[in-house]
């Protein structure tokens, strides 16, 4: 299958699954995607995940939800913002069995007031700093209907675990849509995840060491308000495989998981 089919195979695969209608042709000099900060600005994200996991012959479903607050700190003259990210709430009706563990902590506890420099275009700016999953790294020069772009982002943990990430993107510009009378720009999107983690638990008379590997595929669709700048909804599949070592005893588990990040109204 060439490129050009296979884009428009994409294309034409979620036309279908959002139910979208395009806005009106697209302006000659393209759209330039940003996001925009602005102090003191405060926005309210709602997490939801369902998760099917297959974990040593048996299957289960554990349903997730988490409110992340994203408080804008400063926005810098080249465009870029810092903001600091706090989880608000979260639930989850999961056991906390060892293998679940590390996916709890990730939902719940990733986001511990953690500040982050972020450029306009949406990538970090720390060095070997992490992308919080509202933000997705936009192209330089503006877009038009079709276009489409890679990225990578490089991280390592150093707390409350060490170990590293890298997520290998491709994005492919729908166009502009018009919902409510708000110009929302649709991507799609599709991330290729490597990650790997160590920490250790302390229990009496002993400390349990923790390694785990994962492999994760993501596709779904963004939609970014193209006025204020901002992360208005995000939906997501996704597939891994991972592997943990607990003490020497190790094993799998394969999790299918449906995302979706939407801005809470104030």
């Amino acid at each position: 299958m060439d490129a050009r089919r296979g884009k428009r195979i994409q294309r034409g695969l979620w036309t279908a699954a959002a139910g979208l209608v395009l806005a009106g042709s697209l302006c000659a000099q393209g759209t330039l995607l940003r996001y925009r900060f602005q102090p003191p600005e405060t926005l309210f994200y709602r997490i939801d995940r369902q998760d099917s996991i297959a974990l040593q012959g048996q299957t289960g479903i554990v349903f997730r939800f988490a409110v992340i607050r994203v408080k804008v700190d400063e926005n810098r003259p080249d465009g870029s913002g810092i903001v600091t990210v706090t989880t608000d709430s979260a639930w989850s009706n999961g056991p906390s069995a060892p293998l679940l563990a590390p996916m709890d902590r990730y939902f719940e506890s990733e986001f511990s007031g953690e500040k982050y420099r972020i450029s306009g275009t949406g990538n970090p700016m720390q060095k070997n700093a992490d992308l919080p999953p509202f933000f997705i790294p936009f192209p330089e020069k503006p877009v038009s209907e079709g276009s489409d772009w890679d990225f990578q982002i490089k991280s390592q943990y150093t707390r409350p675990y060490s170990g590293n990430k890298i997520a290998k993107g491709h994005c492919l510009f729908y166009g502009i849509v018009n919902e409510n009378n708000i110009p929302l720009a649709v991507l799609t999107v599709r991330i290729e995840t490597e990650l790997s983690k160590k920490w250790s638990l302390v229990e009496p008379f002993r400390t349990i060491s923790h390694a785990l590997e994962e492999k994760r595929s993501s596709e779904g669709a963004a939609y970014l308000d193209v006025d204020t700048g901002r992360t208005i909804r995000m939906v997501y599949t996704t597939r891994s495989r991972s592997s943990l070592n607990v003490g020497g005893t190790v094993s799998s588990r394969t999790v299918s998981s449906r995302l979706t990040i939407h801005l809470l109204e104030k």
